[in-house]
């Protein structure tokens, strides 16, 4: 890179000296030819013999290109940052369905509203390069202002009095404000020495009769005045004085500063590859998967990202490292250099979380940002498990939330081209339980989906009479035979039956098929088409929001459709965005083995939710491959015979061309037989 850095410096000084040294040149010589030439000859002008710098012209230059800035700028800054942040918006209002997913819009309103927002860096660095610009604007207005107090020539206005003031009032007038702006008493103050020189003018034109004429015909007391042309750039650059600070200031720019931002954004953007994730957490996730990882190391393997790595960085520099802790289960070594505050907050959550529940990564060992880690891991199963987070730590844990959509489909992708199903899934439940704020051990922890219920809730549920095990046979179930509703108050009760109904039931059904064909044949691309219905959404209406009190953030709901042979390989697998009833998907089955041989096929297709735990469905494909000499033979229709013995256009005008020279060929050879017996009948008849 430091070659190809050299090499562009090479190339480029050349070019930006001829740039900087020839090229104002040519457009000045230019300009005075184009005026010369064009406006020299008009009557109501006169020759342009040169260009000058003009810095008033500039000005209105600058300005124009402030307003680029400004106008987005200000925009920008009311309405998409500091209106959200003092006047959250109320969409979070439109899905509060229960008590607690009002809790949660309150909160989010209050995270928005907070202090924190105002004092965000791109806030700040906005709103003082708007004051910076604003500043300026002000600045070159004022500037432009007085240039055009001075341009504009008017005798009356510039001494001050009436337009029907006599002769005397003229004097009086000329002798104060003479001596107001003479250059002796405002010595070194250029606009003094032009409004001395205006004054001068205003009087003569007043009291001289032919200046008067001059005035009254062409506007100046010196009568005609030749056009002036000037460049839209300040007079300063024409100073010789300057010209080395000018040069050196074109060579740091065009030179240096330029190539050198745009390496640098060149190579930052290289560290990212799809969807924002880095191609060092990709290399991680492909080193830390495997095709059977157990699903309770898939969390601390989440955190290893160096997006997760970022959120939870320290936000201050620990004055004095914390000590490792005392106990295995404080994630050995995992709290050294950690502010001691942080530390020992993180270690009550470790306490809690107890050793069966906090799963420590195996390869603890050889991460190089394991303070980050161990951070991590603490404040995501403390998540999933629903213990209380420090305040402190609830911007990390937020961070964290948001970016593990994007963490998941990274890992997911990874596990796309390596064809490891049950990891696969394992990764999809994850995603599921971070939405939900829960830890799956057993089928009967989905019920903790639905508000209010506790494990004494549950445990009445899942056992004795008319007990369930899952959360979509409890929906299922009257509303005046669900179990473990009798402690709660009414408010309480309508939010775990609200929930019921939102969350969907679907029903799966399959299709397999080749296109355009009856029979699926060896050598054919299968296509399984997937049609989902939610069977507790009425005709026309579209999901909603998804439930989710505890997730930072609104989400709507996804699908992942996976179909996959033998309980280990995935075929395919292709995630489904879609709100209403009923959405179709097709799955091409293409993979190991492809294309596939006659014979009987049976695949698993899996249909699971990205944001709710227990409602996934999953179903048996099947289907029966025959061998291409069973096709039955294709008889083409009569009129399909006719119509391919007909010629095409292309053949009927090639046709047409070779009818069209064999009968010029014709009419030539039939000429010149003509002109070859006309002589020799003359001759027989001379001979006669």
């Amino acid at each position: 890179m430091g070659c190809l850095v050299s090499s562009m410096l090479d190339s480029f000084l050349p070019v930006h000296f001829f740039l900087i040294c020839f090229i104002p040149h040519l457009t000045e010589q230019l300009l005075a030819y184009y005026c010369s030439c064009c406006l020299g000859s008009h009557p109501f002008f006169l020759r342009a013999t040169m260009l000058e710098y003009d810095d008033s012209a500039f000005y209105y230059f600058c300005m124009t290109m402030l307003s680029f800035y400004m106008l987005p700028g200000t925009y920008y800054l009311i309405f998409k940052q500091l209106l959200p942040s003092l006047i959250p918006s109320t969409d979070s209002d439109l899905v509060a369905r229960t008590e607690v997913e009002r809790r949660k819009a309150k909160q989010l309103k209050e995270e928005a509203r907070s202090s924190n927002n105002l004092k965000s860096c791109g806030l700040v660095t906005n709103a003082v390069l708007l004051v910076m610009t604003y500043g300026l604007f002000v600045f070159l207005v004022l500037r432009v202002w007085n240039d055009a107090e001075i341009a504009q020539f008017d005798p009356y206005a510039i001494l001050e009095i009436s337009t029907d003031a006599e002769d005397r009032a003229i004097r009086k007038a000329y002798r104060s404000l003479s001596l107001k702006w003479h250059p002796d008493k405002n010595m070194g103050n250029q606009y003094a020495e032009q409004m001395f020189m205006m004054v001068r003018k205003a009087y003569e034109a007043l009291t001289d009769e032919v200046a008067k004429e001059n005035w009254q015909k062409y506007g100046n007391p010196d009568g005609k005045q030749a056009l002036e042309v000037s460049i839209g750039l300040p007079t300063f650059l024409l100073e010789k004085d300057n010209h080395t600070t000018i040069l050196l200031v074109y060579l740091v720019v065009l030179v240096i500063a330029i190539p050198l931002a745009v390496y640098c954004w060149y190579s930052e953007s290289q560290q990212y590859g799809e969807k924002n994730v880095m191609h060092r957490t990709y290399n991680d996730y492909a080193a830390l998967l495997a095709e059977a990882t157990p699903a309770r190391y898939l969390p601390s393997i989440l955190v290893t990202s160096n997006e997760c790595v970022k959120a939870n960085a320290s936000s201050k520099a620990s004055a004095s490292p914390s000590p490792p802790p005392a106990s295995a289960a404080g994630a050995v070594n995992g709290f050294a250099g950690m502010d001691p505050a942080e530390a020992e907050d993180l270690r009550r959550l470790v306490t809690a979380l107890g050793p069966t529940r906090l799963v420590k990564p195996k390869h603890e060992k050889h991460l190089k940002a394991l303070a980050e880690v161990t951070k991590g891991n603490v404040l995501l199963h403390a998540y999933l498990y629903r213990l209380d987070i420090p305040p402190r730590f609830r911007p990390n844990l937020r961070k964290m939330l948001l970016l593990s959509g994007d963490l998941i489909e990274a890992m997911l992708e990874i596990l796309q081209k390596t064809r490891w199903l049950q990891t696969a899934l394992g990764v999809l439940d994850l995603q599921q339980q971070l939405t939900q704020a829960i830890m799956v051990r057993e089928p009967s922890d989905a019920l903790y989906q639905l508000p209010h219920l506790t494990a004494t809730e549950v445990g009445h549920i899942t056992k004795g009479k008319g007990s369930v095990k899952s959360i979509s046979d409890y929906c299922r179930l009257p509303d005046d035979q669900k179990k473990g509703l009798a402690t709660m108050t009414e408010g309480e009760k309508t939010d775990v039956l609200q929930v019921c109904k939102l969350l969907p039931r679907v029903e799966v059904s399959t299709e397999v098929g080749v296109e355009d064909e009856s029979e699926i044949a060896e050598g054919d691309l299968v296509t399984v088409k997937v049609s989902v219905t939610r069977v507790n959404l009425p005709e026309g209406a579209s999901a909603g929001a998804v439930h989710a009190p505890y997730f930072p953030a609104t989400r709507r709901e996804g699908w992942w459709v996976i179909l996959a042979h033998g309980q280990k390989v995935i075929i395919a697998m292709e995630r489904v965005e879609n709100d209403a009833r009923t959405f179709t998907h097709e799955l091409k089955v293409f993979g190991p083995g492809m294309p596939l041989e006659a014979g009987h096929y049976k695949f698993d297709l899996y249909v699971k939710s990205d944001c709710y735990v227990g409602l996934d469905v999953a179903q048996k494909v099947e289907f029966d491959v025959i061998k291409a000499s069973e096709l039955p033979e294709y008889v083409p229709h009569k009129d399909d015979l006719e119509l391919d013995n007909e010629p095409t256009l292309f053949e009927s005008l090639a046709g047409n061309l070779e009818d069209d020279s064999d009968s010029d060929l014709e009419m030539e050879e039939e000429e010149e037989g003509e002109e070859g017996e006309g002589p020799k009948d003359g001759v027989a008849k001379k001979d006669d």
